[in-house]
């Protein structure tokens, strides 16, 4: 199970977004429970929150190695497309740690978050 704690950028990138925002989406500790994260399946609207989010015509050029990175994820109900402005943001993380990457080496945390619970290791606002 990949952790958070192997994807330093990410969570950094999270949290920040998290504790900016007034939902405080997928955060247990912010939203007291009551904003997790909601998973959705349809392609095009996941589509959709990732071109909101991360344009292919980015808004500035991405540091060699880097890529955009989006929370609340583009596969969520409340990704970019979804929510205000105020409630979602992106950041350049190293390519290493892309979501689609630690999705495809565990899926287990991807569910762990879309439940509303952040992976193991994560570093919630509150005790950043």
């Amino acid at each position: 199970m990949t952790s958070m704690q192997e994807l330093p950028e990410i969570n950094r990138n999270i949290a920040r977004i998290q504790k900016a925002g007034t939902k405080h989406y997928g955060s247990r500790t912010l939203s007291k429970g009551k904003h997790p994260l909601t998973r959705m399946t349809n392609s095009p609207a996941m589509k959709t929150n990732r071109d909101e989010a991360c344009p292919s015509s980015p808004r500035e050029a991405a540091p060699e190695g880097f890529q955009c990175d989006d929370y609340p994820f583009a596969s969520t109900s409340q990704g970019a497309a979804n929510v205000p402005d105020t409630e979602w943001g992106w950041s350049y993380v190293p390519e290493g740690e892309t979501i689609g990457r630690a999705a495809s080496s565990s899926s287990s945390s991807l569910a762990i978050a879309f439940s509303g619970a952040m992976p193991s290791g994560y570093s919630d606002p509150d005790y950043s």
